[in-house]
């Protein structure tokens, strides 16, 4: 491959780490106002043990998809510090994993942002 198809594939991939990172940011966000939700349904029900178990249930989740995004965010950095060494090859199957789990990620995310919401407006009554 030349050198110009060669900046060209490189600029791609920089581009799609950028959207990703944006992504990524945008879900971590979400998550933190998810949490800040479920903070207030304790408030509204700390005596109510079903509702606590939820509660308990769906911060470890949250928890988890923050780890998640981080993990993702350290993909992207190790790819891009890859870009110049990597062959094209590589480069371009990496990145097409990479964006299979960003994929899942975005959409077990919104997925759950629907069932944890759902149980806030529940329970916020």
């Amino acid at each position: 491959m030349t050198k110009m198809a060669d900046g060209n594939l490189w600029l791609n991939i920089h581009q799609n780490h950028v959207e990703w990172k944006k992504k990524l940011d945008f879900y971590e966000d979400e998550i933190s106002i998810l949490q800040k939700e479920l903070y207030k349904t304790i408030e509204a029900h700390p005596d109510l043990p079903s509702v606590m178990e939820h509660i308990y249930e769906y911060r470890g989740i949250l928890l988890k998809k923050k780890n998640r995004i981080e993990e993702l965010k350290f993909e992207i950095l190790l790819q891009e510090k890859n870009i110049g060494q990597a062959s094209d090859e590589q480069l371009k199957t990496n990145t097409a994993q990479l964006s299979k789990k960003i994929d899942q990620f975005i959409l077990n995310a919104e997925s759950m942002k629907k069932h944890v919401r759902r149980f806030i407006s529940h329970n916020m009554k």
